[in-house]
């Protein structure tokens, strides 16, 4: 028996101006209209694999320049509905050159979404510098404040973040209280963007060299962190899909961070490197901060728990999951370390007082969900 012929398509070519373009394969010949409708039918039910067949034989059959920028959006959001969230955008980014110039700027913040999800923030500041905000509807406005502020921070810079957040925040408050979808999806960004800004400022904050005064550092450390977390606190209610994963991850993170930075900070001057009397200051640190690694460990469950699992976020969601599976490992191996001691958790406690190690701030113990 033979195999069967691999599908390809071919446009027959019209005689005249009256007759339809049509998409010929190896099983069957539709009008481009009617594969394009059939396409954009499947892309709406969710079946993206039928959905791309479809799109992929429209490119391939030479549709009209006309229909190429409505192809090549449609092509991406199947492909995004699959998880293939790169080609996605590579879509995308040849559709900014095909629709014509007064709805270019729109397209364009299409693509730079998708930049957003791939965590491409640089690149995505660097071509937004490319749109016009008068361009823009209010929905476009707040996205693009947010697109600018994630080059500006993940660039390392904080001073102006605040500056450029800003017309996203009034072109948000204009719209008043009720959000249609478009709108919560450009807040969710305008507040991650926050989020990131926030949690930049934090961890700028060190305890390496150890401060003259490490409570007031921590609470520092702690007020930007907590803004941090509301931001992207805020992010997670306005997004249930990748975007509600990436601020999950982050607050996670800022968790993660601090533990790190406190139980490797220095111990001051009176304990001797590499003696005994370290091993038991390094793990009495770990006793009093094991919280951090709780609320981490906790929060990457909320979010892997809240947010469904589709094709589009599954690589995210594989992400997290690998990530909580590496806290629950070092919060073991912080426990085995403290347990292995020769002092017991009390005198642990009294030890990290000699030292004049701060607690950790009450306000560290509100959850981000």
């Amino acid at each position: 028996m033979k195999a069967a012929a691999p599908e390809t398509a071919v446009a027959a070519a019209p005689r005249t101006r009256e007759e339809v373009p049509v998409i010929v394969t190896t099983i069957e010949a539709l009008p481009v209209m009617d594969l394009l409708a059939r396409a954009e039918t499947r892309l709406h039910a969710g079946e993206f694999a039928l959905a791309v067949k479809d799109y992929e034989l429209l490119l391939r059959g030479g549709a009209s320049a006309e229909l190429l920028g409505r192809i090549y959006f449609g092509y991406a959001l199947a492909l995004e509905g699959e998880g293939r969230l790169a080609l996605a955008a590579e879509q995308l980014e040849r559709r900014v050159a095909l629709v014509p110039e007064e709805a270019r700027a729109p397209a364009r913040m299409d693509w730079l979404v998708r930049l957003l999800l791939l965590e491409q923030f640089e690149r995505a500041g660097r071509e937004a510098e490319q749109v016009a905000a008068a361009r823009l509807g209010p929905d476009g406005r707040i996205l693009l404040a947010a697109v600018r502020t994630l080059g500006l921070v993940a660039g390392g810079e904080v001073t102006d973040g605040d500056a450029a957040l800003a017309p996203g925040w009034l072109a948000l408050e204009e719209q008043g209280e009720a959000l249609h979808a478009e709108t919560k999806s450009a807040a969710a960004w305008l507040s991650f963007a926050q989020g990131e800004l926030e949690g930049l400022r934090a961890r700028r904050i060190h305890f390496d060299p150890l401060p003259d005064d490490v409570h007031a550092v921590l609470e520092a450390r702690c007020r930007a962190m907590v803004a941090a977390q509301s931001a992207y606190a805020e992010s997670m209610r306005l997004d249930a899909g990748a975007l509600r994963l990436l601020a999950g991850e982050r607050i996670a993170a800022l968790y993660l961070d601090l533990h790190e930075a406190l139980v490797t900070a220095p111990l001051g001057a009176g304990v001797t490197s590499g003696s005994a009397q370290e091993t038991i200051a390094r793990g009495a640190l770990l006793l009093r901060y094991e919280v951090l690694l709780e609320k981490a460990e906790q929060m990457l469950r909320i979010t892997l728990d809240g947010t469904r699992d589709t094709a589009a976020a599954r690589p995210l969601r594989e992400r997290l999951a690998a990530s909580l599976g590496r806290v629950v490992q070092r919060r073991t191996a912080a426990r085995d370390s403290v347990d292995g001691l020769p002092v017991g958790r009390a005198d642990l406690s009294r030890i990290l007082e000699s030292l004049g190690a701060p607690p950790t701030a009450p306000q560290l113990a509100r959850d981000g969900s």
